[in-house]
């Protein structure tokens, strides 16, 4: 059926963190519904309006090809014109929670379809909250832009590595922002398998003694989410 609605998902991968090459704890996704296998219930266009007309439909393109599974389409359908125009963080109703310290894996994967109208460009994004379920914005932390078209493109610690919890945050959300260039038109991507972990131990998880290991992101298989 038609699941046309203004929202947006992530899912998130299982993390093995490897200390002297044995693995010893998984790193668990905090996410619901990551991969829209379930439609886009659970995520919103959070930050929609001005004039912004950027939303997620669930679409049947599954990365991995599965007819019954989804991903997520994000379009940019703004009036302006500009770099910045249009990059809106859509975000998650999961609201993971992290104190001072606490490192945080963000990885996922981002499709940019050929003959697009416009040009533009595709990341995953995090917003901070100093206050409790994530009711407050200390600031975004925008990834790596993919902007070449092609294939589904993994971007492995597309934020800066370490990500670590600054002091006085909180908890913090995930979400997926569509930039388009020129004015007028349209320019979407395609997300699918996103992956957000808060590694245990947190303080440091991913320093020098330990090597981070995201279970299932090559050709392997997704697990079916229920």
């Amino acid at each position: 059926g038609d699941m046309s609605h203004p929202l947006v998902a992530v899912l998130l991968f299982p993390v093995l963190l490897a200390a002297g090459g044995a693995a010893q704890a998984a790193c668990t996704n905090s996410l619901w519904n990551p991969g829209f296998d379930l439609g886009v219930t659970g995520w919103d266009d959070a930050a929609s309006g001005g004039g912004v007309n950027v939303y997620l439909v669930a679409a049947p393109d599954d990365r991995q090809g599965d007819l019954s599974g989804y991903a997520g389409l994000v379009t940019n359908t703004s009036s302006g014109a500009g770099i910045d125009v249009g990059t809106l963080a859509l975000e998650s109703s999961t609201c993971v929670g992290v104190t001072e310290g606490d490192t945080v894996q963000l990885r996922g994967w981002i499709r940019v379809p050929s003959e697009q109208p416009r040009s533009g460009s595709a990341r995953l994004v995090l917003r901070w909250s100093e206050l409790a379920h994530c009711a407050g914005n200390a600031g975004l932390v925008e990834g790596t832009a993919i902007d070449a078209p092609g294939d589904w493109t993994f971007v492995g610690n597309s934020i800066p590595v370490p990500l670590v919890a600054p002091p006085g945050i909180d908890s913090f959300t995930v979400g997926l922002a569509v930039t388009k260039n020129e004015a007028g038109g349209s320019f979407f991507a395609y997300y699918d398998d996103l992956s957000v972990c808060v590694p245990e131990p947190s303080a440091a998880a991913c320093g020098a003694a330990a090597v981070c290991v995201l279970a299932g992101s090559g050709t392997g298989r997704r697990r079916r989410r229920r």
